[in-house]
């Protein structure tokens, strides 16, 4: 649900009422909730008084949870292309508040929000952001990929295809980040 406590104090109900809705459809479905350390109490707190029973993990342990997962509810972050390494088809929501939105319409070149959607040019996993960070359309989407094998193989095939080409194996970001900036300045300094 984030790893702000803005954003798990606008996602967690939002997740709530998607999961209670989106559960029927996965009989013996379990819940476990991946929480970052900085947020975990007060996540915590949240999730006791929600009716399904929710398993939390280790943000240690979290890799094995993305791995058992057959669909997984994620914040937009980081953990959507963790999500999308590890081949777990999920669901993006998203809300922030009233100005921090209005700055994001103006300067946002692009109508995705999770990073393998944005190479993709095209929505490999549904996307719920701002107004449509409703738990009736989470629901629906997670209802989807819980009940169609063909959806989330579909997903993760898509996911594959946007994560090979991140060349993950190749040099860190930093050290391609380091190069370029110095292939800039040699070429300012007419070196």
């Amino acid at each position: 649900p984030g790893s702000r406590r803005g954003e798990v104090g606008r996602l967690l109900p939002i997740f709530r009422a998607a999961l209670e809705a989106a559960a029927p459809a996965a009989p013996g479905v379990r819940i476990a909730a991946v929480l970052a350390p900085a947020v975990r109490a007060e996540a915590e707190a949240a999730l006791r008084s929600w009716s399904l029973p929710v398993r939390v993990v280790e943000a240690a342990d979290k890799y094995d949870a993305f791995a058992a997962a057959a669909v997984a509810l994620a914040a937009s972050g980081t953990v959507s292309t963790e999500l999308a390494v590890n081949g777990t088809p999920h669901v993006v929501a998203y809300r922030v508040d009233a100005i921090t939105a209005a700055w994001a319409r103006r300067v946002m070149t692009t109508p995705f929000v999770s990073i393998v959607n944005i190479m993709a040019r095209d929505t490999v996993i549904p996307e719920f952001v701002q107004e449509e960070c409703r738990a009736d359309l989470i629901a629906d989407a997670t209802r989807r990929l819980l009940r169609d094998e063909a959806a989330r193989d579909l997903q993760r095939k898509r996911m594959a295809r946007e994560v090979a080409r991140l060349d993950l194996d190749g040099p860190a970001a930093a050290d391609r980040a380091a190069e370029t900036v110095d292939a800039w300045a040699r070429a300012a300094a007419g070196v």
